[in-house]
């Protein structure tokens, strides 16, 4: 998918900002998969999106563990302005999704009691991703991105784990942000 420049601003932001604390950060296209029956953008089809990601975790060992984040495009929504110098106003959202992998399943193979204690705190977490949600809202809340956008910025609303039916082996966490453009 070719990024608008408000989401090319976004990835140079949070690769600048992240660096190699994730693997990549792209962008990701939901297409019509990623719509409910009465076109909600609210849903994303998280197997889907790790699916279409697969080639973009890392496969070495000292890597395993860092996400992936995707800007997902989440639709706009348009509202009646009536001022002088417009009639609309658009507002864009993006959800950023940072997915990474759960650890007990990094061998393939049943953990020891011990392993398991250690891993517990961080597998019920969304793994590798509860700590990337900070710096993420750091980088990017209220953020103009070279004034591509309005005063106010991103502007962010909810962050949610994402329901996965890949549930076993990737968690994510994802963040809407809005903004309107210039």
């Amino acid at each position: 998918m070719v990024a608008t420049a408000i989401e090319q601003a976004m990835i140079e932001r949070l690769k600048t900002g992240l660096g190699d604390m994730v693997s990549d950060v792209v962008v990701y296209n939901i297409g019509f998969r990623g719509f409910d029956q009465n076109l909600q953008t609210e849903y994303i089809d998280f197997g889907a999106l790790v699916g279409d990601l697969s080639d973009k975790f890392p496969t070495d060992e000292a890597n395993w563990f860092k996400p992936v984040i995707a800007i997902v495009y989440q639709g706009s929504e348009i509202t009646d302005e009536q001022t002088v110098h417009q009639a609309y106003k658009k507002t864009d959202e993006w959800t950023v999704v940072c997915i990474g992998r759960r650890p007990q399943y990094r061998y393939g193979q049943q953990n020891s009691p011990e392993e398991e204690k250690e891993l517990a705190d961080y597998y019920n977490a969304a793994v590798g991703t509860e700590n990337i949600l900070y710096p993420v809202l750091r980088l990017l809340s209220g953020q103009q991105l070279g004034g591509l956008l309005d005063k106010s910025g991103l502007m962010p609303h909810t962050a949610k784990v994402l329901p996965s039916r890949w549930q076993n082996d990737f968690a994510a966490i994802g963040i809407t942000f809005s903004a309107t453009a210039q």
